[in-house]
């Protein structure tokens, strides 16, 4: 079975790769072929105000030097989705098969965690809820200073069920504490929420009109 390439929609239009099998490489075959699906997509359904999408197959054109480079799904999905946000779309998106699939099921496999580089180390952005990182405690603004025993620089990658052992700063205590972090499957849903700040203020959250959205939910959350 050769590799293919499917268009779904997910509130916002995305395109994504998907290959017979599990791997990590792309040919120039499925690169032409997945940027005239991409083509396709952008000349029939998107639309931003102000934007001549007439001039998208000479702008990627200017990007063939990297695309050429590409040799990974990761780096070609990331050298697409640069360009279009670059020419002004942001509601298309290329997605690798795992993350495609991942937005599918509404599943991922990780810490369950984002962060940025910083001078001690790696600051924690988000923590996703009842994930292995929420799990130890992990919050956003906990620093990561050594992932086993050397400076942490990026988010360690490990196979399901394997660890990482993590030194772990919080600056709001000063307190520097030790967690073996599991690395497992975890639930990216997110349901909506709605919390009165004060008697005039609402802050009403809606994180994503794709899994997790139930206008039922919505709905009775506003009636209140």
């Amino acid at each position: 079975m050769h590799p293919w390439t499917r268009i779904a929609a997910f509130g916002a239009v995305s395109l994504a790769i998907t290959q017979a099998v599990n791997a990590q490489t792309i040919t120039p075959e499925l690169k032409q072929r997945t940027l005239e699906r991409l083509q396709q997509t952008v000349s029939t359904r998107a639309f931003v105000p102000g934007v001549d999408f007439a001039k998208w197959p000479a702008f990627l054109e200017k990007q063939k030097g990297d695309l050429d480079k590409a040799t990974s799904l990761p780096t070609f999905t990331n050298v697409v989705n640069t360009a279009l946000r670059e020419f002004g779309i942001s509601h298309i998106r290329l997605f690798t098969p795992k993350a495609a699939e991942q937005r599918r099921t509404g599943t991922q496999l990780g810490f369950g965690f984002s962060a940025l580089p910083e001078a001690r180390g790696l600051a924690i952005s988000a923590v996703v809820p009842d994930s292995p990182a929420a799990k130890l405690g992990l919050e956003a603004g906990d620093i990561i200073t050594e992932i086993e025993g050397a400076k942490a620089s990026a988010i360690p990658s490990a196979e399901i069920n394997e660890t990482s052992l993590l030194t772990v700063l919080r600056p709001s205590t000063g307190k520097q504490r030790y967690c073996m972090i599991l690395r497992g499957q975890f639930s990216t849903d997110r349901s909506p929420s709605l919390k009165w700040v004060n008697e005039e203020t609402a802050l009403f959250k809606l994180w994503s009109f794709t899994r997790g959205y139930d206008r039922a939910v919505v709905e009775k959350l506003l009636e209140r």
